[in-house]
């Protein structure tokens, strides 16, 4: 049988492997250039998400979340002792360690003490205690003028001579066991005057709600203003007694 020649819609065996070739090499540069990702057979996007290796060309910024290593630390999050150093935490607080804001007070900032206040406080409590001193010392004198106030019908009066009148006489002359007149009444401001030998009779005061007849023990007059309202005794130091009894007498001062 002699050989048959080529006929129509056979294809040479030479242009079909040239093909073939050409198209292989097609794919295998759109499947291995720089930047590529591995496809699967139907075209999808890369499995997982995860990057290629080292020398794929992808930027840093181009990798996500999850195609970071499962043991290394995630960008911008705790690594696996923690938050880093000087990194925010998710509720916005400073993490322990060097990023933590430092809340020592620094010795500078302690509050002075103010060194005049323990004077102050002296101060007010001198001041206190002299204004207690002052206050019993009113009450005192108080209670001594009461205490020292004449008994009722002191030195035996029970009526007094009226000398409240302006024209009238207010001196009382003494003696020998007398004072005339011995119970006298006057008026606030006005002013009484002894007459008599105060050698031989001392006069001595002897009650009163103030202290206005002084004793005295020489001379033969002496005169006492009367300012403060009540009654006030007297006597002889040497011929009568300070509860009014003997030579004694009193004065009655009415407003």
């Amino acid at each position: 049988m002699s050989p048959t020649a080529p006929g129509a819609g056979s294809v040479p065996s030479r242009a079909l492997i040239g093909t073939a070739v050409a198209l292989a090499a097609a794919l295998a540069a759109c499947g291995s250039g720089p930047g590529s990702l591995p496809h699967d057979a139907a075209g999808a996007e890369p499995v997982d998400g995860q990057a290629r290796e080292a020398g794929s060309g992808l930027d840093d910024a181009s990798v996500s979340r999850d195609a970071q290593p499962a043991d290394g630390p995630i960008l911008g999050g705790p690594g696996p002792d923690g938050p880093a150093a000087g990194d925010a935490v998710a509720d916005g607080t400073a993490p322990p360690g060097d990023g933590a804001p430092d809340t020592t007070v620094p010795a500078d900032a302690a509050v002075p003490t103010d060194a005049s206040a323990p004077g102050d406080v002296i101060a007010q409590t001198d001041v206190i205690a002299q204004t207690d001193v002052i206050a019993q010392t009113d009450v005192l004198a108080q209670t001594d003028a009461a205490a020292n106030l004449c008994a009722a019908s002191y030195a035996g009066c029970t009526s007094y001579t009226d000398a409240t009148a302006s024209g009238a006489n207010r001196t009382i002359t003494f003696g020998f066991a007398f004072y005339s007149p011995k119970c006298l009444a006057i008026k606030a401001g006005q002013t009484v005057t002894f007459s008599g030998s105060f050698g031989a009779h001392p006069l001595t005061p002897a009650c009163g709600p103030a202290d206005v007849i002084t004793a005295t023990s020489a001379g033969s007059s002496a005169a006492f203003t009367f300012t403060v309202t009540g009654d006030y005794g007297y006597y002889c130091s040497v011929h009568g007694a300070p509860d009014g009894s003997g030579m004694a007498g009193s004065i009655r001062v009415v407003p």
